[in-house]
């Protein structure tokens, strides 16, 4: 595993994701109450934007497309049965964020 500075923890809005590149990647970042989760950013339908959806109180993004659900935690989705996101440890050291990939 490998581990990439994103930024800092100011640099992700509190209820917003952020589309991070990093290696080849395209990972969503969100901020929700303080805590910050990364999976996939590309949807599994139709390859819809997730950094650009909304999180709910439950951490669950809504795809902004057609609206299908991932959980922000496990990166299980939760319209189609059987079908995940790849998640990512998020680590937080001296006000810089940090993604293990």
């Amino acid at each position: 595993m490998v581990k990439i500075e994103i930024g800092k923890k100011q640099d992700f809005q509190e209820d917003t994701g952020t589309l991070i590149e990093k290696e080849g990647k395209q990972i969503a970042v969100f901020n929700k109450n303080g805590k910050l989760f990364a999976i996939d950013h590309v949807c599994l339908h139709r390859q819809g934007p997730l950094a650009e959806g909304y999180v709910d109180d439950d951490h669950i993004v809504t795809c902004p497309w057609h609206g299908w659900q991932y959980s922000i935690e496990t990166g299980e989705c939760l319209t189609s049965q059987g079908m995940k996101l790849n998640t990512y440890k998020v680590i937080e050291e001296n006000e810089k964020v940090f993604l293990e990939l």
